[in-house]
């Protein structure tokens, strides 16, 4: 009962019971690299922001860093699955 941290035997024998074994994930440095990333996001979409405003010169590199971000967040959703 420890490993599912719960006092409550039924929950632990129902558990035991359904599946045969208990299976405890720990997705606490997914979550944390998710964090990271997500503050990675903001950053550069500030600087796109910022690159729009000095014109179109800028607009091809906005749209590669739009399409990298894309993949980046593709992959970190296939992690959670």
């Amino acid at each position: 009962m420890r490993l599912l941290h719960t006092d409550n035997f039924n929950a632990y024998a129902l558990k035991m019971v359904s599946n045969g074994y208990i299976v405890i994930a720990d997705y606490a440095e997914i979550k944390n690299h998710a964090a990271e990333l997500q503050r990675i996001t903001v950053n550069i979409v500030q600087i796109m922001k910022h690159s729009d405003a000095m014109g179109a010169a800028f607009a091809v590199g906005v749209e590669k860093i739009k399409l990298k971000l894309t993949d980046i967040w593709r992959i970190e959703r296939q992690l959670f699955k």
